[in-house]
């Protein structure tokens, strides 16, 4: 599952892009070509705004690219454009009947149920659903918070338990060479060096 910055609030900007590319053609050059219809290649962007059947199609500009940097981002890379947030499919409050209602709409995360206006939740009766909505919000702000905290305490512990490692293996090591960094010599006694083996005497003689 995508992980999502949820410091950042996403219910401020519940528009929803598309970036594409779409040929246009270019009046001047086609005149000077002798009516020969000539074309380039323009990047439009379309927005829609949930709970409208408004939509707004126009050539980008440069503040749409600021304004959704992840969705820019993906169409550069030419990947699938997903919006930020969390998905509708993940609004458990929700029932499938009132997600089929949103996604109608054209809602796709929770963030945008959160973050839309009191004209549009009044005309569609959703003043249920988008408290869901900002209860969810919420608690996953809050979620999000003690996740990065629990993170931080593991990646902690675990250093610690590093560094009492390596304290134990300098210990050891300094039990066995008398903390002087040298190993002692290993002497070997006369009674364990190995005795000549004897001849034994010939059968014949």
């Amino acid at each position: 599952m995508q992980m999502f910055d949820h410091s950042v609030d996403l219910t401020k900007d519940i528009a929803r892009p598309f970036f594409y590319v779409e040929a246009m053609e270019d009046q001047r050059k086609t005149k000077a070509n002798g009516g020969v219809p000539v074309f380039y290649d323009q990047v439009m962007v379309r927005i829609k705004i949930p709970g409208s059947r408004d939509e707004v199609t126009r050539p980008l500009e440069e503040a749409d690219k600021r304004r959704w940097p992840v969705q820019w981002g993906q169409y550069e890379k030419g990947i699938k454009q997903q919006l930020d947030g969390v998905p509708l499919a993940e609004f458990a409050t929700a029932t499938a009947a009132e997600r089929a209602t949103l996604e109608q709409m054209g809602c796709q995360t929770i963030e945008q149920v959160a973050g839309l206006g009191d004209d549009v939740v009044g005309r569609l009766r959703l003043t249920a659903l988008k408290r869901k909505a900002d209860a969810f919000v919420k608690l996953r702000k809050e979620m999000g918070n003690t996740g990065q905290l629990l993170s931080e305490i593991e990646a902690l512990k675990k250093r610690i338990e590093e560094l009492e490692s390596g304290k134990n293996t300098e210990a050891v090591v300094s039990e066995r060479d008398g903390g002087d960094g040298v190993q002692p010599a290993v002497s070997v006694s006369e009674h364990d060096e190995p005795k000549p083996r004897r001849k034994k005497a010939d059968s014949a003689s």
